[in-house]
C-alpha cells in the first residue's frame, strides 16, 4: 500500500471516528446533563460559524489535493540533472540517508497521532463538549493539510533520497517524490499532537502533567 492509499485510509477511518463519537456524545450528554454541575463550557462553539470555517477549510482542503496531484512530477531527465552538489551545504548531509524502516516508523508515528485528541472522549466533560473538540479537530486537520498541500504543490522540491545514487530509479521515480517540502509527516503529526495537548490543559488546567 503506497503513502496516498495509507493517507486516504486514516483519513476515512477519522471520519467514522468523528461520527462514532459524534453519536456517541449525544447520547452521552442527556446523561451527563442530568447530573448537578456548575461548571462552565470551555469551548464558545457557534454551529452556524463554526461549520461554515469545516466547509470552507474543508473546501480548500479537497482543492489542496487537486493542485498537488496536477503538479509537476519527477520523470527521468530530472534524475540526470540531480546534483547533492547544488543542495544547500545544512540540507545536504540528508542526501545520503535511506532507510524503509525509518519511513515505516515515521509512518505509524503519523497514523497514531490523529487517534489521540479521541482519548480525551474517556472522561465525562470532554464528552459534554464533545461536538467542539470534534470540530475542532476536524477544522485543525483540514487546515493543516490543505496548507501543506499547496506548499508542496507549489515548492515541488526533491525528496533527499532522489540525489542519492545507491537508490534504485524505480523508487525515485515513485508519486511523492517531488513533494519534498513541506513535510505532512511532521506537519499533521505536530498539529495532532499540539491540539491533543492543549485540550488536555484547558480541561485540567492543574494538573502536574501539563508540562509534559
Amino acid at each position: 500500500m503506497n503513502i496516498y492509499s495509507r493517507i486516504t485510509a486514516v483519513t476515512i477511518a477519522l471520519f467514522w471516528l468523528t461520527c462514532l463519537c459524534s453519536s456517541c456524545f449525544a447520547q452521552h450528554t442527556d446523561t451527563y446533563n442530568s447530573h448537578d454541575h456548575d461548571e462552565e463550557e470551555m469551548y464558545n462553539w457557534d454551529i452556524k460559524k463554526d461549520g461554515f470555517i469545516i466547509f470552507a477549510s474543508g473546501t480548500m482542503w479537497g482543492g489542496s489535493h487537486v493542485l498537488k496531484n496536477n503538479a509537476d512530477k519527477i520523470n527521468t531527465q530530472d534524475l540526470m540533472t540531480l546534483d547533492r552538489n547544488n543542495v544547500w551545504v545544512f540540507d545536504r548531509g540528508a542526501t545520503n540517508n535511506y532507510s524503509k524502516s525509518a519511513d515505516k516508523v515515521s509512518d505509524y508515528m503519523l497514523f497514531t497521532m490523529p487517534i489521540l485528541p479521541f482519548l480525551h472522549y474517556f472522561e465525562g466533560r470532554c464528552w459534554h463538549e464533545g461536538e467542539a473538540v470534534v470540530g475542532m479537530l476536524v477544522e485543525t486537520f483540514f487546515l493543516t493539510d490543505g496548507v501543506v498541500n499547496m506548499l508542496k504543490a507549489a515548492a515541488k522540491r526533491f525528496r533527499p533520497f532522489t540525489y542519492n545514487p545507491d537508490v534504485p530509479d524505480n523508487e525515485k521515480l515513485t508519486r511523492g517524490s517531488r513533494y519534498s517540502f513541506v513535510s505532512g509527516h511532521t506537519s499533521t503529526t505536530a498539529a495532532m499532537g499540539f491540539f491533543s495537548a492543549q485540550v488536555f490543559s484547558d480541561f485540567h488546567p492543574d494538573s502536574k502533567l501539563n508540562p509534559y
